[in-house]
């Protein structure tokens, strides 16, 4: 903020200081994770059923519940990683860190958060101009 409106905004000076990593960390995990804060704030928010799939609010719901269902399996995939065990996800199956149904149910989370934030996803079809259609010739 320019110097010029702090004095404006805040003639005595800042009495309030910005709040400590710490605080921000466990406001972050409480909206995080499922739990009756979380009920609270979404409580007034539609959330449309799975007969609208493609919903984006469908969509962010559903890659919400499953990111925290597949947390365990994520954090084994990290420990695996920092020992040195593989060198990527995907190669957790491969070396016995997940069994094939936990590593398709992680990639199916990864998937689905994927497509959550693809909000601007436009097939390429839509940037190509379309020839005009002719106007019908008037009868004779």
């Amino acid at each position: 903020m320019p110097e010029f409106l702090t004095r404006e905004v805040f003639p005595a000076g800042r009495t309030v200081e910005k709040p400590l990593d710490s605080l921000k960390l466990k406001v972050g995990n409480v909206l995080l994770n499922p739990g009756p804060a979380r009920d609270y704030l979404i409580g007034g928010i539609y959330i449309p059923g799975a007969e609208e799939p493609e919903n984006p609010i469908r969509q962010l719901e559903e890659a919400f519940e499953a990111k925290t269902a597949v947390r365990p399996l994520a954090a084994k995939v990290g420990r695996a990683i920092r020992k040195g065990e593989i060198a990527n996800p995907y190669e957790a199956v491969t070396k016995g860190i997940l069994t094939q149904e936990e590593g398709e149910q992680l990639l199916a989370a990864q998937k689905a958060a994927e497509k959550a934030v693809m909000v601007d996803d436009y097939p390429a079809e839509m940037f190509r101009p379309t020839p005009p259609t002719p106007a019908p010739m008037p009868p004779a």
